[in-house]
């Protein structure tokens, strides 16, 4: 699993415009906990419970019911990535 914190303030707008084949948007716990049973996903159980948990969400781009790309969001002041990191993020 590959783990990038990133902030961006504004996107591109030809980033914005997505090919009608997929479909964008966050996932609800049912769906998330879904994907963990498909090793193609590369998402863990205990990882994706733990984000869950703390109230992190999953956006997702799907081709059909196929996961292309995904990423975690978070509005917590410190992430749980694994035993040894954990992400801080400055309040401001």
């Amino acid at each position: 699993m590959i783990f990038k914190c990133v902030y961006i303030e504004t996107p591109d707008p030809a980033f914005l415009e997505l090919d009608p084949k997929y479909s964008a948007e966050f996932l609800d716990a049912e769906t998330v906990r879904g994907y963990t049973r498909d090793p193609e996903s590369d998402l863990d159980d205990t990882s994706v419970r733990r984000a869950l948990a703390a109230g992190d969400e999953c956006f997702a781009i799907r081709e059909g019911d196929r996961l292309a790309a995904y990423g975690w969001y978070s509005r917590a002041r410190e992430s749980f990535v694994s035993e040894t990191l954990r992400v801080r993020f400055d309040p401001a």
